[in-house]
């Protein structure tokens, strides 16, 4: 079959020869493939058997496009004297897929980086197909990994009735901060307003620089928020609550931090400043969850992170009509396994 030859080093096969082409219909080619040594054996024990006539409707494997080509695999079928009638066992597939691992790599890593649809266009399928085979291939290539010693699940809430009912909630740093953050901005607009066209020199870029943590503060920057004190007090008093506020995250104890917010609030409350007003009375009807965040250092940064990844997924097709299909993007995209490397390293190819 020496006129094969060409096919099988455009093909890339590995320990297998070009038994016989079929042009099926347009721009597919079903190639019949055979295997250099010890051939014919069974997928279930090992042992070899004999060929048998194919049925009616053979099954195949689809492998990547090549050119302009679609291309199929078409395994013989053996006669196991344990299994009797069975498909020859395919080293370059997975016993339970139809697809080869050529195909499966590109398939997901090609879903990691764009959409189904645009995957399915490379891959010359259409999207429904591609959409089942990747489902397929994530819950063979993820059966095993099991979260195991589970000791707490991050997430914002946790509703089990109608009208926001929680049973576990805690507010960590991140959502404090930004609730605090959004007071001292609305004082800084409020004075801009008011301010004079020479008095706005002063306080032209001060939105940022309020909101950065002391750490990730140069000197200059500090020296610039003094500063305000002599420009505009308003803003200064704003900011130095902020400062102090800081240091309720250092506490161990749940006791001293609630006497901690108990001094700042009454601070908070007598600097006249409503915006600062309004996030002592958010903070005080969820102290109980934020004193929690002292004894669980649970933090939500992570799940943040992740959502952000996951609304991309979700906006980069317009959405999904199954959830399992935005449940395999989110698996591929953040999951702890990455799933493209499961595959066979002599088979991850682009």
């Amino acid at each position: 079959m020496t006129e094969f030859k060409p096919i099988a080093k455009l093909l890339k096969f590995k320990g297998f020869r070009c038994a016989g082409l079929a042009f099926r219909r347009r721009n597919r080619l079903d190639v019949l493939v055979k295997p250099y040594k010890n051939g014919c054996r069974c997928p279930e024990c090992g042992r070899r058997g004999t060929i048998v006539r194919q049925r009616s409707e053979p099954r195949f494997w689809r492998d990547i496009p090549v050119g302009p080509w679609s291309i199929w695999y078409w395994p013989p079928e053996i006669r196991c004297a344990s299994h009797g009638r069975v498909t020859e066992r395919l080293p370059w597939a997975d016993a339970g897929a139809r697809v080869s691992y050529r195909f499966e790599f590109l398939m997901l890593r090609y879903c990691q980086i764009m959409s189904q649809k645009a995957t399915a266009q490379l891959l010359r399928d259409p999207a429904s197909t591609v959409s089942d085979l990747l489902h397929r291939s994530m819950q063979r290539l993820r059966e095993g990994y099991r979260i195991r010693e589970l000791r707490a699940i991050d997430i914002d809430e946790i509703s089990y009735h109608k009208g926001q009912t929680h049973a576990t909630l805690v507010l960590d740093q991140f959502d404090v901060v930004k609730a605090l953050n959004e007071a001292i901005d609305e004082v800084r607009k409020e004075q801009w307003r008011q301010a004079t066209q020479a008095d706005r020199k002063t306080l032209k870029g001060l939105r940022w620089l309020l909101y950065r943590h002391s750490s990730t503060r140069t000197k200059r920057d500090t020296r610039s928020l003094r500063a305000l004190d002599k420009h505009n007090h308003r803003i200064y008093r704003a900011w130095q609550l902020k400062e102090e506020f800081e240091q309720f995250w250092n506490y161990k104890a749940t006791w001293a931090a609630e006497r901690f917010i108990k001094r700042w609030t009454k601070s908070a409350l007598l600097s006249r400043l409503e915006p600062m007003r309004q996030f002592v009375r958010t903070l005080r009807r969820h102290q109980q969850a934020v004193v929690a965040f002292i004894d669980s250092r649970v933090t939500n940064a992570i799940a943040e992170g992740i959502n952000r990844i996951v609304r991309i997924l979700k906006n980069r097709p317009s959405g999904y009509r199954h959830l399992d299909a935005f449940s395999d993007m989110i698996y591929l995209a953040v999951g702890d396994v990455d799933l493209p490397e499961q595959i066979p390293a002599r088979f991850r190819t682009l």
